[in-house]
């Protein structure tokens, strides 16, 4: 096997053809270490690729192939290579993703820039002995002056919509969560109320409705457990008290006043309201109340 970086001549053949993320832009390459510990549970481990002071990563999986995350980290000043370095390196460090650094030729940390990873490359990359003392902690301190920087590391994080939670009368609505918060939440509210009034013959609205929907041995709806079992009934009432609660916290000042949303507020009610989808949705009929014979006044 070559030595990585030793033949600059790279043939189609020679491409190792791994995913790529971020530029040569130094907070996009932060972007990119974000999305990925996101979406993936998988991450075997990191390598963080220094070639003087340029800097990269790769990200090996349990599961499929590694994805090289590019060079637009820098370290030995104070300026976005360094702080985007920084807090990458945080990240990772605030999650427990295994991490080690690895000395590489300029050459290889100049085909990454340009998506040209070979196989050697990679073989190298992996195989490499870390850099030992670890000295990564150093581009943290050296930038933000201590290694314990969670709270900073959480809030560079997007609010996202975790999709695979939602129920799934919720999936168009999270779609244009972003751009219309309220228009969104006022729908989503309207529509479960419909539901609910649609399964139970009532007309009355918010919480009225909610508290005899749900509320109390003669509701219309209830829940069981999985052996068929009603629910305790402590836990029947405060899933109907989640419903009115919310709509007199949520549903009721935003229908009467126009609200000063950011995303994280709108996401944190959406999350609210798609717990009460599901539960809407886990709920069933209660059956007639049986009468017995014996109760009933005599003819005569």
């Amino acid at each position: 096997m070559r030595k990585a970086g030793t033949n600059p001549v790279v043939r189609l053949a020679d491409l190792a053809g791994i995913q790529y993320a971020g530029t040569e832009v130094s907070e996009d390459c932060v972007d990119a270490v974000r999305r990925l510990v996101l979406v993936s549970d998988h991450i075997d481990r990191v390598r963080l690729i220094t070639a003087s002071t340029r800097h990269a990563f790769v990200f090996f999986f349990q599961r499929g192939g590694p994805i090289a995350v590019k060079d637009g980290f820098t370290s030995g000043y104070r300026g976005a290579g360094p702080s985007a370095l920084a807090r990458a390196l945080c990240i990772l460090d605030t999650l427990k993703i295994e991490l080690d650094e690895v000395e590489a030729p300029l050459e290889l940390i100049k085909r990454l820039s340009v998506s040209a990873l070979t196989c050697d490359d990679l073989e190298f990359l992996g195989t490499a002995e870390p850099v030992r003392p670890s000295r990564w902690f150093d581009y943290v301190y050296n930038i933000f002056g201590s290694i314990d920087q969670s709270a900073a590391v959480w809030a560079g994080f997007e609010p996202s919509i975790p999709f695979a939670a939602l129920d799934q009368r919720l999936m168009t609505l999270g779609l244009r969560l972003r751009h219309e918060p309220d228009n969104v939440l006022l729908t989503g509210f309207r529509i479960l109320e419909d539901r609910v009034r649609e399964r139970t013959g009532l007309s009355d609205h918010g919480s009225k409705l909610f508290s005899r929907a749900f509320q109390g041995e003669e509701s219309k709806l209830f829940w069981r457990r999985a052996g068929d079992e009603p629910i305790d009934p402590g836990e029947q009432t405060g899933r109907a008290q989640l419903f009115t609660g919310a709509y007199q916290a949520f549903r009721n000042p935003r229908a009467h006043r126009t609200p000063d949303d950011d995303l994280v507020s709108a996401l944190v009610e959406f999350m609210v309201l798609n717990q009460l989808f599901r539960f809407e949705a886990e709920a069933v009929e209660r059956p007639p109340t049986e009468v017995d014979p014996c109760s009933l006044p005599k003819a005569g």
